[in-house]
């Protein structure tokens, strides 16, 4: 019975929007993505050994890392974008030790939100 109210008062704390306004405002305010429109087109499909991504230019002012997941949800690589980070290409190399299927490749902001998403399938 205990534990019935202790998941109940942690569902009326996370859906009932407790006071995260002021957090929400700060982060806006740091960070707009109004209008802007973001491009990533992952390439050769399917990939074998290596996966090319493009990006635009909106994508790799705000993004600050790539991450590509495997199906179940588990991230396989990571590349962070650093500040100087001038050119739209990126290479995620060696490709050929991951399983054959579908990979989301995500996008994360510097709050760790995600901002664009894109899938590529892997054929060894």
């Amino acid at each position: 019975m205990k534990l019935k109210n202790i998941y109940l008062i942690i569902f009326l704390l996370l859906f009932t929007g407790l006071n995260t306004n002021s957090f929400a405002q700060e982060r806006n305010k740091e960070f707009k993505t109004t209008n802007k429109r973001y491009e990533l087109v992952a390439y050769p499909i399917p990939a074998k050994t290596e996966v090319n991504i493009k990006m635009n230019a909106d994508l790799i002012q705000d993004a600050d890392e790539i991450i590509i997941i495997n199906i179940i949800g588990r991230e396989v690589c990571k590349q962070k974008l650093n500040n100087d980070h001038k050119y739209s290409d990126m290479k995620f190399p060696q490709m050929q030790q991951f399983q054959n299927g579908i990979y989301m490749i995500v996008a994360k902001n510097k709050f760790g939100e995600i901002i664009h998403s894109s899938k590529i399938y892997l054929e060894n």
